[in-house]
């Protein structure tokens, strides 16, 4: 057997060796994953359709809040709670934005036809309306950009990313504090 040839046989082994290792701890922590989803309670619900899995996330949601608070101190294992409180925090965040740029699009689309029909709505000329359409368009994508983010936010995993987006939030959020306060 040639050295070149002896070479690929033992990176090829390695290779291997490596790729067996990451499934093994991936198939570890989803089994782990899965332990800590069992004993919280926790359910997913995204095959439901929009309605009912809003609801019957929010209540989910709210069950294992009530059954972390009062767990026992032997059921506590890892860090799991920590990093979804996180990622929870997170998403909700992103959640309430994307309502938020929603419902000023859907204001700011009706504000021209509802002047026709609500006399206490001000009437806007034609042009304004054209900035206002344009206005709403931006803030429909950004509530988007906010949707996936949220969802994202949900599926990762990651508990150092989660880590990092809450600290990059929080940040954002306490100078936007700091601003409106003075």
């Amino acid at each position: 057997m040639s050295p070149d040839s002896l070479r690929e046989v033992i990176v090829d082994s390695l290779l291997l060796y490596d790729q067996r290792k990451v499934d093994l701890a991936k198939q570890a922590e989803e089994i782990e994953a899965q332990k800590r989803q069992k004993l919280i309670g926790y359910k997913d619900y995204s095959n439901r359709k929009l309605i009912p899995r809003a609801f019957l996330t929010f209540l989910n949601r709210t069950w294992v809040l009530l059954k972390i608070l009062f767990m026992r101190k032997d059921k506590i294992s890892g860090e799991y709670v920590t990093t979804s409180l996180m990622s929870t925090a997170v998403s909700s965040l992103f959640g309430l934005i994307k309502w938020i740029l929603w419902i000023i699009a859907a204001v700011l689309l009706l504000k021209y036809p509802l002047s026709f029909v609500i006399p206490s709505i001000p009437a806007i000329k034609m042009s304004l309306y054209l900035v206002y359409i344009g206005i709403a368009i931006l803030a429909f994508e950004f509530a988007q950009v906010f949707r996936i983010a949220s969802i994202e936010i949900e599926k990762t995993q990651d508990r150092n990313y989660i880590v990092d987006i809450f600290a990059a939030v929080t940040a954002i959020v306490s100078i936007i504090i700091s601003l409106v306060i003075r």
